[in-house]
């Protein structure tokens, strides 16, 4: 959800380009949002380049993207650091386009060819307001096990996102905020190492002999994320079929 803004509440045009639109830039393409049923599928990119006609050339999804796509809306993110308050802080800005052009093996500069979407250039960068990052509880009935690296202690998760994990640990166990944790995330086969710093450590629940640690996934190459992206949007849609078929059990 794109919203109008403020001028006093974003850097100017110029600058939010000079920021978002060059080479190797992240990119989150918002695919489409359902709030009332809590979705939203996200899906991570690079901006390999700019064609000669303002067109932005991203690297394909994973899952990719295909030609069903071709002509439908869809929402481009970039989350920019800005310095105009102590401390500084993130804001993500976007815009609304639609898919232009899929192409397997787009020469690049060098030599290297990869797949690519091509997306049209923004108008004007928008505040973005939307959470791209929905706290997941993993359904009852999918083996998703975390474990701590790199003794392989296992700790139970309370919620996870794109962006951080919330896990539950016998109360005596201290995490200091800031501190970095290398874990392992594993579903089946999957298995995903994750980079990640304490953000909070300590709150406890009544009536439960353990504490609660939240971690932020950071330093981890865009192909892990690619991977935990991918892994929750499967996740997300089991559990929204569970739903549907409670509430379609419910009206017979």
């Amino acid at each position: 959800m794109i919203l109008g803004r403020k001028d006093n509440q974003l850097p100017s045009q110029k600058e939010l380009r000079r920021r978002c639109l060059r080479p190797g830039r992240k990119v989150d393409l918002v695919l489409a949002t359902d709030l009332a049923r809590d979705f939203i599928e996200v899906r991570s990119s690079l901006l390999e380049d700019i064609d000669a006609k303002g067109r932005l050339i991203l690297d394909q999804t994973l899952p990719r993207l295909g030609p069903s796509y071709l002509g439908r809306e869809i929402e481009v993110t970039f989350l920019v650091r800005l310095d105009d308050v102590p401390g500084g802080r993130w804001l993500r800005v976007g815009y609304r386009t639609p898919v232009a052009g899929l192409r397997d093996n787009y020469a690049l500069g060098g030599g290297l060819k990869v797949d690519v979407i091509m997306v049209e250039g923004p108008k004007e960068l928008k505040p973005y307001t939307l959470r791209l990052h929905f706290r997941l509880r993993p359904p009852p009935d999918r083996d998703l096990r975390l474990y701590l690296l790199p003794d392989r202690t296992r700790v139970e998760i309370e919620d996870i996102s794109g962006g951080g994990v919330r896990f539950a640990h016998p109360r005596l166990w201290r995490f200091t905020p800031g501190k970095g944790l290398t874990l392992a995330l594993e579903e089946g086969d999957t298995r995903l190492v994750l980079e990640g710093v304490v953000v909070r450590s300590g709150g406890e629940e009544r009536g439960r002999d353990t504490s609660f640690t939240a971690v932020r996934f950071e330093g981890n190459p865009p192909e892990t994320m690619h991977r935990l992206n991918y892994l929750l949007q499967e996740l997300l849609r089991h559990k929204l079929a569970q739903r549907s078929g409670l509430a379609q059990g419910r009206r017979r």
